[in-house]
Formats: C-alpha cells, structure tokens, sequence
C-alpha cells in the first residue's frame, strides 16, 4: 500500500523555527538532522505528528489515525510521496511545468544490508520518470527483474542518470545492478554510494528522492542519513 503527503519541504539550511501557518511556504531540512525519524523530514514542525506517520509507515496503523489524516488533509494530501517497500519498486512521473506542477518524492527505510536503485530519465519534452527499487543483497535477481520493468527500459530518447546505494560491505550485487542499469541508461551517469549503518540514528535506513519539474532547473536530489547528493 502506498501512502501519500503533499508538503513544500523547507531548504537545506533553515531552522524549523517559523512560525506553523508558515511551514507551508518552507522546505524542512532534512531527516538526518532529526533525532525522530523519517517523518520528520515531512513534519519538521510536530514531532507528536512526525511519530504518528512513521508508525503509520512501519505498520499501517497509528495511535490517533483521524489527528494525522486530519493533518495530512490539512497540508494538502495528494500523490506527492510514493513509499517503496523491502523487495518493492516505485515509480513517479513529474511532467515538466512547474506552473501546474509540483514536486514529488519516493521515500524507502530500513536500508541495512539493503541495497536501493534510483533510475531518472528526463524525456525530450522535460517530463521525469523516477524509479526507486529496495532489496536485499541476497534479492539481487529480483531487484534485476524490477528495474527491468520499469518505465526506463523503454523510454528511448532523452536523458538518464542513476544511483545505486548499497552498504559498503555488503556489495556483492552491485557489479549485476551496474551491468543492467549501464544497459537501460546507455551514456547517462551512474554513480555508486555506500553507507554505514548507524544503530544509534534513528534516521539510519531512510532515503528520500525528491523530484522537482525540470522547468525549474532544479535537480533530482537524494536525502540519507549521511547527507544529500544530486542524481
């Protein structure tokens, strides 16, 4: 099941110290500079909330499910953030005005061991197609076979870049993911991250992909507990 949230995430260097009818015009920093969770990330202003929506998303309940569906409306709740589970596969698609558009996200936590796939293709007409993949290392074959069917394979024209974010030493499906995303984005960059698991973080696992419309000229960027890049 995946669950959705429209929000304006705050930029990188603010503080969560407006005022709440403001946080809407803001962009939260993000997760990592939390000590609550993922969630934070979308609700830098209330932690009590930010807690509701994580147990929402580990477990598909919460202790007080009309406050944060009431919250999520309030925000405006739309098809902005796709959640992409173990052994799962998400894609977005962001058509390129930014007048009638907004940005979106793919959020997946619980990378332990887990590897993550990122695959961004910008059609000639600026639209971006995302997909996110979340496997364990021992699931390369399945995590093939998902990226295999993604939109990406058959997009022809225009530009890709990829990510692949695997723990540092676990990578022994890596040089596979890397053969068959050199395959579907031909010149396109691939680049390669590797983590390390902090216990002690409760922000460790998460990635978050953010994908503004490409008339903003703004990139597609990832979010983890170890910091932020551009795919």
């Amino acid at each position: 099941m995946h669950h959705t949230v429209s929000l304006q995430l705050m930029t990188m260097n603010e503080r969560p110290q407006q005022r709440k009818n403001e946080m809407h015009e803001q962009e939260p920093h993000p997760a990592s500079q939390f000590t609550e969770n993922a969630a934070a990330f979308f609700f830098s202003d209330d932690k009590e909330l930010a807690g509701l929506f994580t147990d929402r998303l580990m477990t598909g309940h919460c202790a007080d499910p009309v406050r944060l569906e009431t919250a999520m409306q309030e925000r405006g709740v739309s098809d902005t953030l796709e959640i992409v589970s173990l052994n799962g596969v998400g894609e977005i698609e962001v058509p390129a005005d930014s007048a009638t558009e907004q940005t979106k996200y793919l959020l997946t936590q619980g990378l332990n061991g887990c590897s993550a796939t990122v695959i961004v293709h910008e059609s000639p007409d600026g639209t971006r197609r995302v997909q996110m993949t979340h496997s364990p290392d021992f699931s390369v074959d399945r995590q093939l076979h998902n990226i295999g069917i993604g939109p990406q394979s058959e997009s022809g024209s225009g530009k890709t870049s990829s990510l692949i974010f695997a723990q540092a030493k676990r990578q022994s499906g890596v040089p596979q993911l890397q053969e068959l995303i050199k395959q579907i984005a031909k010149d396109g960059v691939l680049q390669v991250q590797t983590y390390e698991s902090d216990t002690r973080n409760p922000e460790s696992g998460v990635l978050i992909v953010k994908v503004p419309p490409s008339s903003t000229k703004a990139p597609v960027e990832f979010f983890s507990w170890q910091g932020k890049g551009v795919i």
